[in-house]
């Protein structure tokens, strides 16, 4: 399928008043998010930090979408993830953007902290800002990252891996001066789509004459 097909969403959070027990925090290496008065998400101090999607079931097509809530060019990386590991050091497909660069790119993180780059294009357009997107999508053995920036929500990059089979989705950011952050999430499976069933066409064909 293409980037954005047979999306259903699972989950939604604008962390309005917290970060509830539906995430679960810094497991592993990845250190601890912390929730700001305003409603967003960012590290606790200069680090690597993550947040996995843990309320609910997810299939292992899924994805990922995080809305930035604040940008820095200073050696900044925020990333959408799927596939992300519960309870272990870091195992996820991770979509990020670079915002000193201006650079996307999509890398396998393994449970012994490896981090493998698949993809990466820099200079793609315009820079994320507040109020963007940031979407990971994994199908099958596809993994795809989009942005709503530019010129609407579309695919930027795209690759393919085999390592990761299962886990859920969420988010990661690295920060060198405490100064991106995240306003707002939503995730959920990605399905093969539903078309008619065979019994259902050919009673409408007799219903139709």
């Amino acid at each position: 399928m293409a980037y954005g097909d047979n999306r259903s969403e699972l989950a939604s959070d604008t962390f309005d008043s917290s970060i509830d027990g539906n995430w679960a925090v810094g497991e592993g290496d990845w250190d601890n998010m912390q929730w700001l008065t305003g409603g967003h998400v960012e590290p606790i101090g200069n680090t690597s930090c993550a947040m996995r999607r843990s309320g609910e079931t997810y299939a292992d097509d899924q994805y990922s979408i995080l809305t930035i809530n604040a940008m820095t060019t200073n050696s900044d990386w925020v990333a959408a993830t799927v596939r992300m590991a519960s309870g272990v050091d870091e195992s996820a497909y991770v979509c990020y953007y670079d915002t000193e660069l201006n650079e996307y790119s999509i890398y396998e993180f393994d449970s012994a902290f490896g981090a493998t780059l698949l993809n990466s294009v820099a200079n793609d357009t315009t820079a994320l800002q507040a109020g963007d997107t940031l979407t990971a999508e994994v199908e099958g053995i596809t993994i795809r990252l989009g942005t709503n920036e530019g010129s609407g929500d579309g695919q930027r990059l795209t690759t393919t891996d085999t390592t990761i089979t299962s886990g859920d989705p969420g988010m990661h950011i690295f920060q060198g001066l405490n100064e991106s952050s995240i306003t707002a999430w939503s995730g959920g499976d990605i399905g093969a789509g539903a078309g008619i069933p065979i019994y259902m066409h050919h009673h409408l064909q007799h219903n139709l004459g």
